[in-house]
């Protein structure tokens, strides 16, 4: 059955600025719903006061080298599958985050990245693209692992119910780490595994998920090892994120102190289940307890307490929300958004 012209011209043009409503639209939904976000704006003008502006904008700018180095690691992963400029990865990145706002642990990420590839490349390029965000997962629980290790003197003092648990904690984490490890640098072994064992019946179906993970193959130990430099070179800025938003909240983390919080944060994050636009108050929860075994922050909310959930919020607006919002504004530009034409065919 043939389009008609009109038809032709909807599915190619109109898809990506109706998409940007929606995105747009669920967002300021969620936004709204957030306990005390109006009380933001009033409490950074009384931050911002003499350095304050600066640790801000530091804030802001290490968002922006934040999303250009998952650009550069996105844009190495793809290289096999399509070669696309470092300014498309970036819009690419942007547009991924503004759909992971409402799929559960960021999984719209990889449909919002592929859109910016060639129609016959997009399916492909979701499994590299799946590798490149295991990295990034990798140096959470390897640095969540440190944390966890590095805890063990203030639990024993501040949790000793988590004290008594310590070993069976490590282990588990331990063990999760080295099943990631294994199964991310035997990566390129995968898809001969498939081929041979899983996806040995010559059905249609079969011969083209093979075709789709052929992409696996270029995943060479070098790219591996790059994709796992950069994710660390990310965490870094995470951690220095949140020094400064701690600063600028008069929260007095700093040092090991910092370390745990934030990497058992991440840790937690990362495992539970949950959906990127609510994960706020996850954020808020987490970081509130942990950071409460270094600052004495209490269960009412004093000075410690509202730092830390500003620290979460601010976070949270500045590396997720804001590049969504730039995101969803992108996808107007995307065209074909509705064509995956097989490369086998």
């Amino acid at each position: 059955m043939k389009l008609s012209r009109f038809s032709k011209i909807f599915l190619r043009y109109l898809p990506g600025p109706l998409l940007m409503v929606v995105l747009c639209w669920i967002i300021w939904l969620q936004l709204g719903k957030q306990d005390n976000l109006e009380l933001l704006p009033s409490l950074l003008e009384k931050a911002v006061q003499g350095s304050g502006l600066l640790l801000l904008i530091g804030i802001f700018l290490l968002m922006l080298l934040n999303w250009l180095i998952e650009s550069i690691k996105w844009k190495i992963a793809i290289a096999s599958v399509q070669t696309i400029s470092l300014f498309r990865a970036f819009k690419a990145v942007l547009s991924g985050l503004s759909f992971s706002v409402s799929l559960p642990n960021r999984i719209g990420e990889y449909v919002g990245r592929v859109l910016y590839l060639d129609p016959s490349h997009r399916v492909a390029a979701i499994s590299v693209t799946v590798v490149s965000s295991f990295s990034q997962l990798i140096v959470t629980v390897a640095m969540g692992l440190v944390g966890w290790i590095a805890a063990l003197p203030v639990l024993t003092t501040q949790q000793p119910w988590l004290a008594n648990l310590w070993w069976w904690v490590l282990l588990v984490i331990g063990f999760l780490l080295l099943v990631l490890l294994l199964l991310y640098f035997k990566v390129s072994n995968l898809y001969a595994w498939l081929q041979q064992r899983l996806l040995y019946p010559t059905s249609a179906w079969s011969l083209r998920f093979k075709k789709w993970l052929e992409a696996l193959e270029t995943c060479t130990p070098y790219v591996l090892r790059t994709l796992l430099s950069l994710s660390l070179l990310r965490y870094g800025i995470f951690l220095v994120q949140y020094f400064m938003a701690y600063q600028l909240f008069l929260v007095p983390l700093s040092g090991m102190d910092l370390f745990v919080t934030v990497s058992l944060s991440f840790l937690t994050l990362a495992v539970v289940p949950t959906f990127a636009i609510a994960e706020i108050g996850l954020r808020g929860a987490v970081g509130i307890w942990i950071a409460g075994w270094f600052v004495g922050a209490s269960a009412g909310v004093d000075g410690s307490t509202a730092g830390i959930l500003l620290t979460a919020m601010l976070i949270w607006i500045t590396n997720l929300i804001l590049p969504a919002l730039v995101g969803a504004l992108l996808m107007t530009g995307v065209r074909n958004l509705f064509n995956i034409r097989d490369e086998a065919e």
